[in-house]
């Protein structure tokens, strides 16, 4: 018995597949649906029911070799519904999926001719690209535009304007940059001049705050009561929540601004201008990827770390040259260096394994 399969060709039309040929759709008869061979000087026919699992009639002899390309256009066919489906995802990925699940062979033409395939399919959900001035505002009268002035104003036509221009101002700008676009409506242009102007001033450091603690735990000391009801979990639950509030309060109130100052004093200038030179050559390699400027890269960075270790060594030398015994600065220098750190051992689990999660610790703390 015969196996029929049915499929979609390139362009959406009903295949037949029978024995590795491919037969095309001619038309409906009082016996059923006939099938036609795709080889234009094949004269293989099929008569099949209405539902495509029985052959009536057929003629199946061949003048011509089975076809090659049966799987890859069973792949596209899955793949272009997939696509359209699966909108976000990328092409190779579905092509890679579907290859693993359905363990078909294909080349690389094959592949690169499926993924043509699907981008084509997925082209067709989106809307068309206007090809006239007309098709132009009517796209942009349907999607959800925005300008820089209130209403349609990139449709607005001007009496001494030329009605089939149309300007757009796109600007792809950093954040850390204020900028502000004004409408001018010069009256003497044939178009809608736009200003931007683009604040080019340092933006000032952040500011850190810092909380005072003393501060703190008096205004909490102040404002908690300490005369409340325990009795029921709803009292519990209110006396968190009072607690909570009273924390968060003093902590708004005690902060103070400090400023993230950061002194580069002790570098010398040689230093600071080997570092905007590595920074640059670290930036153009990593645009271009050229082997001269990672090698650029490389022995700048080799220099800048010589240069540093030697420059921690000075400092070194003229601290330990500034202690003196007579403010017990060498004493209080000693004792600092031989000191013992005490480290804190990691947290461990009954079967030896470390507790690194919050939860972890706090489960086994409890």
């Amino acid at each position: 018995m015969d196996l029929l399969q049915q499929v979609l060709s390139e362009k959406g039309k009903p295949l037949l597949i029978i024995n590795e040929f491919k037969f095309r759709k001619i038309g409906k008869s009082k016996d059923g649906i006939k099938w036609r061979c795709t080889v234009k000087s094949c004269t293989s026919s099929v008569c099949s029911d209405e539902s495509v699992t029985t052959l009536l009639t057929s003629n199946l002899n061949h003048n011509h070799e089975k076809s090659s390309n049966i799987n890859r256009q069973i792949v596209a066919n899955s793949l272009k519904r997939k696509a359209i489906d699966q909108i976000t995802t990328r092409p190779l990925k579905l092509i890679r999926n579907e290859v693993q699940s359905s363990a078909v062979d294909l080349t690389l033409n094959d592949v690169n001719s499926i993924r043509r395939s699907v981008y084509r399919s997925r082209r067709k959900t989106l809307p068309p690209l206007p090809k006239n001035l007309p098709e132009v505002h009517a796209a942009l009268t349907n999607l959800d535009t925005n300008s820089i002035q209130p209403g349609n104003y990139l449709l607005r036509k001007h009496a001494n304007r030329y009605p089939e221009i149309l300007d757009f101002f796109l600007s792809n700008l950093p954040n850390h940059l204020k900028t502000q676009t004004t409408n001018l409506n010069d009256p003497a242009s044939d178009h809608t001049p736009v200003l931007l102007q683009i604040n080019t001033q340092a933006p000032n450091k952040p500011s850190f705050k810092q909380i005072n603690w003393p501060n703190f735990r008096n205004i909490l000391s102040n404002i908690t009561n300490l005369n409340i009801k325990l009795k029921t979990k709803e009292d519990i639950d209110l006396a968190i929540t009072s607690l909570t509030e009273n924390i968060l309060l003093a902590k708004n109130n005690s902060l103070s601004r400090t400023s993230n100052t950061i002194s580069f004093n002790h570098i010398t200038p040689e230093i600071s201008q080997l570092i905007i030179e590595k920074r640059r050559a670290r930036n153009k390699w990593q645009h271009s990827h050229y082997p001269d400027d990672r090698h650029i890269y490389n022995s700048l960075s080799n220099k800048l770390k010589k240069l540093l270790k030697k420059h921690k060594n000075v400092l070194y030398e003229s601290h330990l040259s500034s202690l003196s015994p007579n403010n017990g600065s060498p004493w209080r220098k000693t004792k600092s260096l031989l000191r013992h750190k005490t480290i804190l051992p990691p947290l461990q689990r009954q079967n030896c394994n470390l507790a690194v999660s919050a939860q972890d610790k706090a489960e086994l703390l409890a």
